[in-house]
Order: structure tokens, then C-alpha cells, then sequence
């Protein structure tokens, strides 16, 4: 048996949790993604395309086209190959 101070043998060492993001960057992260899609979703609506959220990632569609993307930047960059601006 291990003395009181030891640790035990395979245990996790808490020291590698220091570098992990407060909860306070943690919503703001995620509030600057709500803002980022919902920025997206407009200037895709402007040009007559729709813009969803999925599990795994994002569709875009206008009359039966569809396009899945990975993540915002994927829909960025569809919406600027299409030549919808960012006004």
C-alpha cells in the first residue's frame, strides 16, 4: 500500500490542468461562434441560399444544390467561391 503522500500507482497527475480555458473563455468562444453563424446565415439568406446547423457540420442549399461543410470556415470560404460579398 502507498504512503499518504504517494501517488498511486497509474494515477493521473493534475498538474497538466493548468493550461485549460476558464469557463469564462469557454462562453465566450462560444458566443463569438453563435455570432460568426448567425452573421453567415444572413449573408447566405441575402443571396437566397439557406444555411443549417448539423451534428456534423453545416449545409448550405439554394434549389436543390447542397454543400456539406466541416465548420465556419468551410461556409466562409463556399459562400466567397459562390460570390456572395460580405455586405
Amino acid at each position: 500500500m502507498a504512503a499518504a503522500n504517494e501517488k498511486a500507482p497509474r494515477a493521473c497527475d493534475s498538474q497538466g490542468f493548468g493550461n485549460q480555458p476558464t469557463s469564462a473563455e469557454i462562453i465566450a468562444d462560444a458566443e463569438a461562434q453563435r455570432n460568426r453563424f448567425a452573421t453567415l446565415t444572413a449573408r447566405a439568406s441575402k443571396a437566397g441560399h439557406r444555411l443549417q446547423r448539423l451534428g456534423s457540420g453545416y449545409i448550405l442549399s439554394k434549389w436543390g444544390w447542397v454543400k456539406h461543410c466541416c465548420d465556419l470556415d468551410g461556409v466562409e470560404s463556399a459562400l466567397r467561391q459562390m460570390g456572395v460579398n460580405r455586405e
